[in-house]
């Protein structure tokens, strides 16, 4: 008997143009939102392949199936509460009414406080055709578009198709159709393209037959294959390109020597940021007058296509050379005072205001992680940093008010740490001034972060994201789904890689109360309920940071951790890859771990008041009194390697320790005791081991699988 095969699922959802900027975070939004559609769809897959292009989201699900019948558990009122009498009781007879079942489907689950009714009920699917038509609702992006009726989407779709096997399935979104059918590129093979099944290495070899590179690695791949004689690896400008163009190929051009007088920051910038092309530079790194373009396909008379990106770049460069000498007639510091013209996120005073709010919090955060291995320990020389550092963060929004930034607000830190370097500023002063924007994305890797940042950048760089978190949430502006037009996920998440690269111990919770203090009356909100609103808030651009999956033992570990206390990111961390380091190479000792704190939290739920003391002369029983004297013995040795930071190894210590006495302690002895002393006492004890770990380190009942 021949073996069905399996079989695939391809989805394609064509648009207009896509801006760049959008694609990532529709990615990500696709393989979030899927797996969930499929589930309620009541399908499974092997492996998600999701891919886009300016003009396409494509998504693949290898071995897709249909999933067995689902089936969900309802528990409903104990054996005690379902009958009185042998006569059910109206709490079961309405449990029963609530979800269509007779008395005959229940089974009786035993449950760590006792024994209650259970039923499985089998959970209806919806059709596939909910999944075709929700996903492209449920896709995030920062803006959207309205057309025809109350329908939005980033772009108008244009087509669609979804194929399972070799059947197409019909669906419609709006006023679009699906259909079997793709197109190629829009402007080299703008045709009806036919698809006969859900293969996706024939589909991309097709689409690029018809000048669409569909991997967006490929397509980087081939940029970077063309910017090899130009010695420019800009990664951010290359994934940037990758999702502009659906085939690349290169346009190379010059410009006029004069130009180079500039800064090559100032020059490589207006070319990167207007025309989306690459500067050139020798074997020494020294900007040259070449720039190398990435067109969409390539085509006839690329020699014109040159010339109109030179006309374009020498307009831009023309413009650039003209203001850059016009605001060094005044020295950067001379701008600093004209900062009282220029408003901050609106309503909280001035960007003068906002510069000095810096240097008092750069001050405040110099005297929290003096400590730090970064900050040096010579008195002398952290003097020096703290001085530049404040001058630093003086300048660092000056060059708001230069005729540069004003028609070049890409330039912004970068003009005015050209300027202060002009005006004879201290090195790490015009270097910190570009730097304290860094990290430029989140997708940059945080050990960059260490070589490419000097300490008054670092000050200041944690002391304005601070600002501006600070502010925006005490003026009630928050992120809203894909909405974040003050760029707060951004502000939150560089402030949590800086202090991952850095390694920076202070109170976080302090710094948010001085930079409340410091506002004053500027803010709507109080300190306690920013503090409440921006620990989430940072919390989830830490899982970010750390690239955690829901449902994964890494992710579980993290929730464990931040349960257990937040105040010192930089601890938050330790003790992460403290815990991640022992589940992989001990995952024993960790489950043990996790196993006592689990039974020592579970007996002390609903107990709402435990005394702290324990009367040793009140214990009873052999293993309490064992368990105690190992407490008593132990606690001090715990609290040294917790001091020592060293958390794996208290981990460990505390594995081994306790694992086996809690579990004896358990098995013979009644915590819950009638006598009221006596139960006190033995939920002292309890919590006093339960504490001994998760105050320090994690809450590790949060992990599932014990």
């Amino acid at each position: 008997m021949k073996k069905k095969l399996l079989e695939n699922l391809l989805f394609e959802i064509g648009v207009e143009e896509i801006p760049s900027d959008y694609i990532e975070g529709a990615l990500e939004s696709i393989q979030k939102k899927t797996p969930v559609l499929f589930e309620a769809c009541g399908y499974q897959y092997e492996e998600l392949v999701v891919r886009a292009t300016p003009r396409r989201f494509v998504i693949f699900a290898k071995n897709f199936s249909k999933k067995p019948q689902m089936t969900e558990e309802r528990l409903g009122p104990s054996k005690e509460q379902s009958y009185h009498n042998n006569v059910p009781t109206p709490a079961l007879i309405g449990f029963l009414k609530s979800i269509g079942k007779k008395e005959s489907d229940i089974e009786w689950k035993e449950m760590a406080k006792g024994v209650r009714a259970k039923v499985t009920i089998k959970k209806e699917a919806k059709p596939l055709r909910h999944f075709f038509e929700t996903l492209p609702l449920e896709m995030e992006f920062p803006k959207l578009m309205r057309w025809e009726s109350s329908f939005t989407f980033a772009r108008p779709i244009r087509w669609m198709f979804a194929v399972v096997g070799k059947k197409f399935e019909h669906f419609q979104i709006d006023s679009s159709k699906s259909d079997s059918y793709t197109y190629g590129h829009r402007f080299l093979a703008n045709r009806k393209i036919r698809i006969a099944s859900a293969d996706l290495d024939l589909y991309e070899k097709i689409l690029q037959k018809n000048h669409v590179v569909l991997n967006h690695k490929k397509r980087v791949r081939l940029i970077r294959e063309f910017l090899k004689l130009s010695n420019n690896s800009d990664e951010n400008l290359i994934q940037k390109v990758a999702n502009l163009v659906e085939e690349p190929y290169p346009v190379r051009g010059t410009f006029k020597k004069d130009y180079l007088v500039l800064p090559a920051e100032v020059l490589s910038t207006c070319m990167r940021q207007h025309q989306k092309i690459f500067a050139c530079y020798d074997a020494q790194g020294k900007l040259v007058n070449r720039f190398i373009a990435i067109m969409n396909g390539k085509r006839s008379h690329v020699k014109l296509i040159a010339r109109n990106y030179e006309n374009v770049l020498k307009s831009r460069l023309e413009d650039a050379k003209f203001f850059y000498h016009e605001d060094t007639k005044t020295k950067l510091e001379a701008k600093v005072p004209k900062l009282k013209e220029m408003v901050f996120l609106g309503k909280l005073g001035s960007y003068f205001e906002k510069v000095e709010r810096l240097q008092k919090l750069v001050e405040y955060l110099a005297k929290s992680i003096q400590g730090a291995a970064w900050f040096s320990g010579n008195a002398s020389q952290s003097q020096y940093v703290v001085q530049d550092a404040l001058k630093t963060a003086r300048l660092c929004k000056a060059d708001l008010m230069t005729h540069l930034v004003y028609e070049f607000p890409e330039l912004q830190g970068i003009a005015g740490s050209e300027y202060a370097k002009h005006d004879g500023e201290n090195e790490p002063v015009w270097k910190g001034i570009k730097e304290h924007y860094y990290p430029l994305n989140l997708s940059e890797g945080y050990a960059q972060l260490v070589k490419k940042m000097n300490p008054p950048a670092v000050l200041v760089s944690l002391a304005d994201r601070m600002d501006l978190l600070i502010g925006a949430i005490g003026m009630g502006i928050e992120p809203s789904g894909s909405r974040d037009p003050y760029a707060l996920r951004r502000a939150a998440g560089g402030f949590v890689k800086i202090v991952r690269a850095f390694h920076l111990p202070f109170s976080f919770g302090l710094l948010i109360r001085k930079t409340v203090e410091l506002y004053g009356h500027y803010l709507k909100a109080n300190a306690n309920d920013i503090h409440k609103k921006l620990i989430p808030f940072v919390k989830e651009r830490m899982i970010f940071e750390l690239d955690l999956k829901p449902g994964t033992k890494p992710y579980e570990i993290f929730q464990a951790v931040f349960d257990s206390g937040l105040d010192d990111l930089s601890n938050v961390y330790d003790r992460f890859f403290a815990l991640i380091h022992l589940y992989e190479k001990k995952p024993d000792e960790f489950m043990k771990a996790c196993k006592v704190v689990e039974r020592t939290s579970n007996i002390l739920k609903g107990v709402k008041e435990i005394s702290g003391e324990i009367d040793g002369s009140a214990l009873q029983v052999e293993e309490e009194k064992t368990l105690y004297q190992l407490v008593c013995a132990k606690e001090p040795e715990i609290a040294r390697l917790l001091s020592r930071k060293e958390y794996g190894t208290a981990s460990e210590e505390y594995s081994r320790l306790f694992y086996k006495p809690v579990h004896d302690f358990f098995d013979k002895v009644l915590v819950n005791d009638q006598d009221q002393k006596i139960r006190a006492n033995r939920q002292a004890l309890v919590q006093k081991i339960n504490r001994l770990y998760t105050d320090k380190i994690a809450n590790l009942a949060l992990i599932t699988n014990q």
